[in-house]
């Protein structure tokens, strides 16, 4: 197969992934007074760089956006927590839901010191295809730079419509490795792949990362992570894909993702980290 074959069968596969799976469906020392002392103003110091969305409910138990700061006020982790509870009652597929999705606010010290605005998190009960690659259970974590109500206004991808989805933005503002899928997903937009994700290229799928636009930006940023790998409760740190460019002048973009379990509050997090404001 040459390489203008394979990388057709990867965008083409691709497509077929997202209009079928993207839809909406239902972790000092002291002593004695000193310790005590020392431990509440650590404590005092987490409580006010840490701030949580709402909780949605999700099996039994919820997820929610979290977003921390470092002790000079700067970005630090931008991710969704997911309980214990939630990943061992996860609702099951069926004729009528294949898929579940969930829009997760954020705090407004978030979206204020970063582009984002909301995170839409799809569950995928018995994965989506193209089976060949994307076939297992896994989550979509979707980081959008834009409100929730705009992105549901994204119609369906039309002859009429195909000019907004095929605007592309301007060279500079995608990893240069990324390419576009055709077509494009209602209430989400085009999704861009790197044909040399380890999926692609005869490696089982753990994780990948995904960018999205629409009508001529960027406007998602996307981890996609398997059940399996978040039950190993295995710590990732995975760079993500950089641009040369960025819309949000001021705003911190994120270098890499993690993704960890903490044991003490038995929970899951797959997080955007290392900012750096452009």
């Amino acid at each position: 197969m040459t390489k203008q074959t394979a990388l057709s069968s990867i965008l083409f596969f691709t497509t077929v992934l997202f209009l079928v799976s993207c839809q909406k469906e239902m972790k000092i020392s002291a002593s004695g007074e000193d310790a005590a002392v020392g431990a509440a103003r650590v404590g005092d110091q987490i409580k006010k760089s840490t701030y949580y969305g709402p909780s949605v409910a999700l099996g039994n138990g919820s997820a929610r956006v979290v977003y921390s700061m470092n002790h000079a006020g700067k970005p630090k982790e931008l991710g969704v927590e997911i309980t214990e509870a939630a990943l061992q009652s996860l609702p099951a597929a069926s004729a009528e839901i294949p898929a579940y999705s969930y829009v997760l606010d954020l705090p407004m010290e978030a979206t204020q010191a970063t582009p984002y605005k909301h995170v839409y998190l799809d569950w995928n009960p018995t994965g989506h295809e193209p089976e060949m690659f994307y076939g297992v259970p896994h989550f979509d974590f979707h980081f959008y730079m834009t409100s929730s109500a705009e992105r549901e206004a994204i119609p369906p991808y039309t002859p009429a419509t195909a000019a907004q989805f095929d605007n592309y933005p301007p060279a500079g503002y995608l990893p240069a490795t990324y390419v576009p899928s055709p077509g494009g997903v209602p209430q989400m937009g085009k999704h861009w792949i790197d044909p040399a994700s380890p999926e692609f290229n005869g490696h089982p799928f753990t994780y990948t990362f995904i960018y999205g636009t629409y009508n001529g930006h960027v406007t998602f940023m996307e981890p996609m992570i398997t059940l399996s790998t978040l039950l190993t409760k295995t710590s990732y740190r995975l760079p993500v894909p950089q641009p040369d460019l960025y819309a949000a002048s001021g705003m911190y973009y994120p270098k890499e993702y993690t993704i960890y379990y903490d044991n003490a509050g038995q929970k899951s997090y797959v997080s955007l980290t290392d900012f750096k404001q452009r």
